[in-house]
């Protein structure tokens, strides 16, 4: 965008951010659609029902800082754990995570998925550092003190998955 078209969005109240390859767009946006790279984003703030709009707005900011700093696949994956969580303890109106909504996710999750308590707890903490409501103190104390597991690592390469496994010298290139 011009630094016209800028001064004009922000008249409207629009927050345009940049990504960190360059890539410009509204992080008051309801959906992210952009292409970065080869990364196509496209994420849908509407997909997070049960929420404040007090509690989406600050999640836009979290994530938008995500988008600027980070890569769009780490973007994409801490909006992918938020919304999981967000749907999974869903209740009348979301307006803060507490350490109790965190500790009944976790005996939500199944072994194999139990390492989204990780990724989750570092958006969430990240959230708590930058200051926009919507995380309890508590709940960042707890995260501070679970031992969580990461996600599987080298499991694809080791199994020489097809879908996901080690790649050809043809297919690197």
């Amino acid at each position: 965008p011009t630094a016209a078209s800028l001064r004009q969005a922000d008249a409207h109240g629009h927050r345009m951010r940049q990504t960190k390859s360059g890539v410009w767009f509204d992080s008051a946006a309801d959906i992210w659609s952009y292409r970065d790279g080869v990364n196509n984003v496209s994420l849908d703030f509407g997909s997070l029902v049960g929420i404040s709009q007090k509690y989406l707005d600050s999640a836009k900011q979290v994530l938008a800082w995500y988008a600027q700093k980070h890569s769009p696949d780490h973007l994409k994956n801490m909006f992918t754990r938020l919304q999981h969580f967000i749907l999974a303890i869903a209740r009348t109106e979301v307006e803060s995570i507490g350490s109790a909504d965190i500790l009944n996710y976790r005996t939500l999750l199944k072994p194999d998925t139990a390492w989204y308590v990780g990724t989750l707890s570092g958006l969430l903490r990240k959230w708590n550092q930058l200051g926009y409501p919507g995380v309890d103190q508590d709940a960042v104390l707890l995260l501070k003190q679970l031992r969580l597991k990461g996600n599987a690592k080298g499991v694809s390469v080791l199994t020489m998955d097809t879908h996901d496994g080690p790649l050809t010298n043809l297919e690197v290139e």
